[in-house]
């Protein structure tokens, strides 16, 4: 799991970095880039994480079920790590977005 943060940081980090100088050059607005590139980051983040404990869990959950864990586990760790990742890279914006507004209510 540790393996799985640490190439999320370094991966997310890089991919906001790059979408945010990017889309800040490209439509002159380097917040809209940030912000864009912290979703995508931290989907990136959550993703490689969920992976590398699903990796770790389901091989030996499986072989205590005496499943192969070679045959079955690639199904199942495929599978959640790409329905967490589709329901984080909604969630994230979401979230932001909710954020933003009670800071907005707080300030009136």
């Amino acid at each position: 799991m540790l393996v799985g943060l640490v190439n999320g940081l370094i991966i997310g980090a890089s991919v906001c970095l790059i979408v945010s100088v990017w889309f800040g050059t490209k439509l002159g607005s380097m917040w809209f880039g940030l912000k864009l590139g912290g979703i995508l980051g931290g989907t990136m983040v959550l993703s490689l994480v969920v992976a590398g404990a699903l990796g770790t869990l389901v091989p030996v959950l499986l072989k205590r079920f005496r499943v192969d864990p070679a045959l079955a586990s690639s199904m199942f760790v495929v599978t959640f790590t790409d329905v967490i990742t589709f329901f984080s890279i909604w969630a994230l914006p979401h979230c932001a977005q909710s954020f933003q507004a009670l800071e907005k209510s707080q300030d009136v």
